[in-house]
């Protein structure tokens, strides 16, 4: 992997794809695990099992800390990286979904000083193969400049929370597939133009979505609205702590000595949590 011209390719064009992570049996077992997330015969996970899954599942939690996506990803923000939220990403065979023109930074209220260089990212990681054809991604490259007004127009098949569309006309004709096969990933900037169509194919289509956050940015309320302000949590190995709207999940991620003393406030926080809830729980049963 050329780092530098990584670097180069996500500066210019705001987004850098195909990126190799899974082998083939990483992403059958994967595939396998999703599909056990739900009902039998269904392929769009829901409610908790959709979004911050890798707090509840050790097997998300290792997709979303895998080494060749913490490398890439590490390279654009820096060694210190913190998981924001985890979502899966899927569309139903012959199913009319979509994603309008948008820009991921509309949802989040943030105070960093240039937002061309804000140091959070958004990962696609393919479980299936991702085209045109089944709804993937289509971006404008080098649209990451700036933050555009968007428009909430309600629509049914509209994926998006609050159905928001840039507030400017895209040509379609500079729109570019961002293909991916399963088992590979893009990396793309906050304020990129994206969408994708309804998946018109026999299969569906299925993607793990990870933000990432370098720890400078990640202290602040990340939605639009207070009470989603946004979780974060440090990549430092296997195990899960919770802390608050903190949570911890582990390989050394973080290097430097504060980040490593926030952790061991956050275990110990959450170890006594846990007694708590632990003692409550057996004072209720004794009662």
């Amino acid at each position: 992997m050329n780092t530098k011209q990584l670097i180069t390719d996500y500066r210019q064009h705001g987004i850098i794809f195909p990126l190799q992570a899974l082998s083939k049996s990483e992403v059958c077992q994967a595939q396998e695990n999703y599909l056990g997330l739900g009902e039998p015969g269904k392929v769009v996970a829901e409610g908790e099992q959709r979004v911050f899954g890798h707090l509840l599942h050790p097997w998300i939690a290792q997709l979303v800390a895998h080494p060749m996506v913490l490398d890439v990803v590490r390279s654009i923000i820096g060694t210190n990286v913190l998981v924001w939220v985890s979502e899966f990403n899927a569309k139903a065979p012959k199913t009319s979904n979509f994603f309008s023109w948008h820009q991921d930074l509309y949802y989040w209220r943030h105070h960093y000083d240039d937002l061309r260089t804000i140091p959070l990212v958004t990962t696609w990681l393919a479980l299936t193969h991702a085209n045109e054809g089944n709804g993937g991604m289509r971006v404008l490259p080098g649209s990451h400049t700036r933050l555009l007004p968007h428009a909430e127009r309600p629509c049914q098949h509209n994926m998006l929370t609050r159905a928001q569309e840039i507030c400017v006309s895209v040509d379609e004709d500079e729109a570019v597939s961002v293909n991916l096969a399963a088992g590979e990933f893009s990396v793309h900037h906050p304020l990129l133009h994206h969408a994708s169509g309804s998946n018109a194919s026999d299969q569906a289509r299925i993607g793990l979505v990870t933000r990432y956050v370098a720890p400078n940015a990640a202290a602040i309320a990340l939605y639009n609205h207070a009470e989603n302000a946004g979780a974060a949590s440090a990549l430092m190995g296997t195990m899960l702590f919770s802390f608050g709207t903190l949570s911890a999940i582990a390989t050394a991620a973080l290097s430097d000595d504060s980040a490593r003393s926030l952790l061991i406030v956050m275990v110990i926080c959450s170890i006594s949590a846990m007694l708590v809830f632990y003692l409550a729980a057996r004072q209720r049963t004794t009662d």
